[in-house]
């Protein structure tokens, strides 16, 4: 694709595309360059990915590190992040991409999650009502 050099080219046909028809209105001015780091496009967005992924990773952690120290000890928050075993990464990547490429994917884990969710607090229910039957007999 071949850019006309002078406005009284615009009327005319791409010597290179002649399948191409010229714009109606006119060749398109070119946009004022934004100040980024290299000056091929594609390492500009290898770059932006790295920034986005790095920094998304860095909040998550912080963020899951808050979450779990708001609930639990010091102690127990650390045997938690450790019992993080190689199913768990793949089957939560998995999940993560499922979600992420299409609103059926979305919906299907959003409500596993939500079934997850009821199921646990099922469980928790039925803890308590075991430990106060056991403190009332």
């Amino acid at each position: 694709m071949a850019l006309t050099s002078s406005p009284e080219r615009a009327d005319r046909q791409d010597p290179d595309d002649p399948d191409r028809l010229p714009p109606a209105d006119g060749p398109k001015p070119r946009r004022v360059s934004r100040a980024m780091p290299s000056p091929n496009p594609n390492t500009n967005l290898m770059i932006t990915d790295i920034v986005v992924r790095g920094s998304g990773l860095f909040l998550r952690r912080k963020l899951k590190d808050r979450m779990l120290l708001e609930e639990y000890d010091p102690e127990q928050v650390t045997k938690f992040k450790d019992g993080k075993g190689l199913l768990r990464t793949v089957s939560l990547f998995g999940a993560s991409r499922l979600a992420s490429g299409s609103l059926p994917g979305l919906v299907l884990v959003a409500g596993g999650l939500a079934a997850k969710t009821i199921y646990d607090r099922g469980k928790a229910r039925q803890l308590r009502r075991r430990r106060t039957r056991k403190q009332r007999a």
